[in-house]
């Protein structure tokens, strides 16, 4: 197994000291990146094996609790129960100890499923100053450039991206970042590079991949990519692909077919930011200029207060444009982004 700079970090500082526990940990860890059914079940179960074999630590703790965010995230286990398994995990990781950085953003990740963004940055914030974590540092970056704070944004990010420039998911920091500030060139490069040298056929990555075509203009290379991905079983990640495909090509009946088979897509989306931008852009692509204005001010209010994305750099969102309602959402936008505190 071959360990990225950060791992070897975390490894030196002997978080957990039994080496077989740790091994599993860092499987785990790349489990969770994948963000799929598959991937996340097997994470879960690895961190489920690690804290059998050393008893109560810090680190496995956070884990598991950052594992119960991902799986409300994509909706694998969409239910109060998985929140609160989540907050006591992250809680216990925290009694043990108090300044873990895993520990303080495992907790705002379950924050931010309730809808408490704010509360969330800061948690995460208090990770970055805490250890410079990686993980953090990315949803850090994501989270400031979804607000609008791309210069912020991208320092994150590209702090991140110095510290473990061989992970995958590190990479995807200045992707979004890239993505939000309306660069999709840049951020297609960023991708094309990561899955040529690091993560071939990566579901995550090639989502990414086909969200950058789409919004950057390449309608055929975001529909193929889409496409791909809906055929690989990634869970929910194939279920948003699928639609928005559908979308890209005017069948506003396979639209509406395809959300009424997967109801799970739309209270997903209830609980997230970026989703419900998602699905605004499919009914928007459709001509559903009701659902797409619903689902926008739905991710406005959860925090996507990227005003000059949506209003300007999504291309996709145009038919909306000229709407008095979508002038007074972006009015929202713009004093939220300015409220906004890290």
């Amino acid at each position: 197994m071959t360990l990225s700079p950060e791992e070897e970090r975390r490894l030196a500082a002997r978080p957990i000291a039994d080496p077989r526990a740790f091994e599993i940990w860092l499987r785990a860890s790349q489990d969770f990146h994948t963000f799929t059914t598959e991937g996340l079940e097997r994470g879960f179960h690895l961190l489920e094996q690690a804290l059998a074999i050393v008893g109560d630590n810090a680190l496995i703790y956070a884990g598991l609790a950052t594992f119960c965010f991902a799986f409300y995230d994509v909706g694998v286990r969409h239910d109060e129960e998985t929140l609160r398994q989540g907050e006591q995990y992250a809680t216990r990781a925290l009694e043990l100890d108090p300044q873990l950085p895993q520990a303080l953003l495992a907790l705002g990740l379950v924050r931010a499923k309730r809808g408490q963004v704010q509360d969330f940055s800061r948690l995460v914030r208090r990770a970055v100053d805490a250890g410079r974590d990686c993980d953090a540092l990315v949803f850090l970056a994501f989270i400031l450039a979804m607000v609008g704070r791309i210069d912020e944004a991208r320092r994150y990010g590209a702090e991140a991206v110095a510290a473990d420039p061989l992970a995958a998911f590190t990479l995807l920091a200045l992707v979004s970042v890239d993505f939000l500030n309306g660069q999709f060139t840049a951020a297609a490069v960023r991708l094309r590079d990561v899955l040529e040298r690091l993560a071939p056929g990566d579901p995550l990555m090639i989502w990414w991949l086909a969200q950058v075509g789409a919004y950057g203009g390449r309608d055929a290379g975001g529909c193929a990519a889409f496409e791909q991905v809906a055929k690989m079983g990634a869970g929910f990640l194939s279920d948003l692909s699928e639609v928005t495909r559908r979308a890209l090509i005017g069948d506003r009946g396979g639209v509406h077919d395809w959300l009424d088979g997967h109801p799970s897509l739309r209270d997903v989306a209830m609980t997230d930011q970026f989703y419900p931008f998602c699905l605004a852009t499919v009914f928007a692509c459709i001509g559903d200029t009701e659902e797409a204005l619903t689902w926008l001010t739905q991710a406005v209010s959860w925090g996507f207060s990227n005003h000059r994305f949506l209003a300007e750099h999504n291309r996709l969102l145009a038919p909306l444009r000229g709407d008095p309602r979508l002038e007074a959402l972006m009015e929202k936008a713009r004093k939220k982004e300015r409220e906004f505190e890290v």
